[in-house]
């Protein structure tokens, strides 16, 4: 009797590959695969909520392999994970700190925005990056005519058509979602914008026109999304420095969203990382079982005694070095007597 490793290589593999060349080659996408399956998965808090659910599809195994085979044919790649993310922009707030700067980031959120991409939209994007005239239909097969189903429980609705977005957790979304995305960093003026996050860094005697340039930044981004069909908000802005220069923070620093007040917040949430005024991460650490065991020091308190250690190694070395000093000069002397 044949393994079931061999039934695979020598029978499903074939005609998979096959389905997936005519699908390349045709630059079309087979109706069967466009049709998900939505379910909701829970973000945070009670689950009867709508709000605290993310929308996830579930799609056809043949066409999640079809999707990674053409991600890995246009050339689209991801670089960067939630954690070089986040160093990356610790790394800038350090720098700016160690030159006597404070560091305001407003945190953006892009409300739906996986379901809001236009298709014209992005395909213009995709015809901009350089893509073919095959690749170009091929893409434009992919996104049309979908179709889902939403399912909670054992209940299923009825079908509904998809004319906007790209299905989530689906293999070739988050990428197409970037390249949507692609043209905005380019939007602001004075500070800079990596993954839905404004930053600027600047001297405190420079405060009132950095709350100018902020909301000039935070305009043009308004406007950018109202043309590409994207709903953008938030009520969370950080002024990150350390305790010296926060301390001489006016009151009234803010900034203005969609004719909205935002002030500065004592700590915020951004990609899993609970951010403080000054980065100390403690506040994060509390939170984690790890931080919960009452054995664990504090980075500060490892920070701490690592600067002690070096400390005390450089004043030993000082020691030794004038005690050897010291003999040497009084051998010198001996010598000559």
């Amino acid at each position: 009797m044949p393994s079931l490793r061999c039934v695979v290589q020598d029978c499903i593999l074939p005609v998979i590959t096959n389905m997936i060349n005519r699908s390349l080659q045709t630059s079309v996408f087979p109706s069967a695969w466009k049709i998900s399956e939505v379910i909701p998965l829970l973000k945070e808090g009670d689950h009867e909520v709508a709000n605290n659910n993310r929308p996830l599809s579930l799609l056809p195994a043949t066409s999640k392999i079809c999707e990674r085979v053409a991600l890995n044919q246009s050339g689209i790649k991801q670089l960067h994970s939630r954690e070089t993310l986040g160093v990356f922009m610790t790394d800038k707030v350090f720098k700016a700190m160690d030159s006597k700067e404070l560091t305001v980031i407003v945190l953006l959120d892009l409300s739906k925005a996986f379901d809001s991409i236009d298709h014209r939209k992005l395909l213009t994007k995709l015809k901009a990056l350089g893509l073919s005239l095959g690749a170009l239909e091929w893409f434009k097969s992919y996104l049309t005519e979908r179709t889902q189903q939403v399912k909670i429980g054992s209940v299923v609705s009825e079908p509904g058509h998809i004319t906007h977005g790209v299905p989530q957790g689906s293999i070739l979304g988050p990428a197409l979602f970037n390249i949507y995305l692609n043209d905005l960093p380019t939007i602001p003026k004075f500070g800079d914008l990596e993954n839905s996050k404004l930053y600027l860094s600047f001297p405190i005697k420079y405060v009132n026109e950095v709350m100018r340039n902020i909301n000039e930044d935070l305009s043009k981004i308004t406007a950018w999304c109202c043309h590409n069909s994207l709903l953008i908000n938030s009520d969370k802005i950080k002024v990150l420095g350390t305790h010296k220069m926060l301390q001489r923070l006016p009151d009234d620093f803010y900034v203005t969203l969609l004719e909205k007040r935002i002030t500065p917040t004592i700590s915020a949430r951004d990609l899993g990382i609970q951010l403080d005024s000054t980065l100390s991460f403690n506040e994060h650490i509390a939170n984690t079982d790890f931080g919960k065991c009452h054995l664990v020091p504090s980075i500060f308190q490892i920070v701490l005694l690592l600067k002690r250690m070096v400390q005390y190694d450089q004043e030993e070395h000082r020691k030794i070095t004038k005690s050897a000093k010291l003999r040497g000069e009084n051998n010198h002397r001996n010598t000559k007597i």
